[in-house]
């Protein structure tokens, strides 16, 4: 009988035991991200800024940040912060596939058709917008002879935003575009609506809009 007792208490301890363990594993997102909201409270009591995670991003934020302690992501964010309002020179990079992208719309059609009679191809477009940021415009053009002045857009591929990959600043974030076609389909109008946000994924509750038209001539 005493043996049963002994048994009994030691399996209650190492039940004991393991359930702060447990407990300490099931923390939610939220409370994983206190410290950091935290942080992020005290940067906009100070800059007046607006810097927050929006729910999609809890995760990728958390991830990103979860080896650095809450005053390295304050230091992070304010200096992130200060040098959106510091009106700094964007950086450029000249490499062309050294971009991150977010899409507003991705078909991804690759075509390139060139005969005596006419021609087909894709062509990117960009122009510079806000938060460090450009437009870009991936389309198929056709042209029934070659020469300039003949081409219109065939088809729209895909369009959005785009940065440099080592930028980690707060960058032009895609929520949503559209684009239009001129009548003679030579020109194209892309407007982005999107909302600044770093490579964190922490985020400023502005709502951004860009309107560019591109001509394929």
């Amino acid at each position: 009988m005493k043996r049963i007792v002994n048994i009994i208490l030691s399996f209650v301890l190492i039940l004991g035991l393991c359930i702060p363990a447990y407990a300490e594993e099931t923390k939610t997102i939220d409370e994983l991200l206190a410290p950091y909201q935290n942080a992020i409270d005290k940067v906009n009591g100070e800059l007046g800024s607006n810097i927050y995670i929006p729910d999609k991003n809890k995760e990728k934020f958390y991830n990103n940040v979860k080896h650095m302690s809450p005053s390295e992501v304050e230091n992070l964010l304010r200096n992130e912060y200060k040098d959106i309002t510091s009106g700094k020179p964007f950086i450029t990079q000249s490499e062309p596939n050294s971009y991150t992208k977010s899409y507003a719309m991705k078909n991804g059609q690759k075509k390139q058709d060139t005969s005596p009679m006419h021609v087909r191809q894709d062509i990117m477009q960009t122009a510079p917008i806000s938060y460090n940021s450009q437009m870009f415009l991936n389309s198929t053009v056709f042209s029934a002879t070659g020469a300039s002045g003949t081409y219109i857009y065939e088809t729209i591929n895909s369009y959005g935003s785009s940065w440099p990959s080592d930028y980690t600043g707060y960058h032009f974030e895609v929520d949503s575009g559209s684009y239009s076609l001129s009548s003679n389909k030579k020109n194209c109008t892309v407007t982005l609506r999107g909302h600044p946000e770093d490579a964190y994924g922490s985020a400023l509750t502005l709502s951004l809009t860009e309107k560019v038209t591109f001509s394929v001539d």
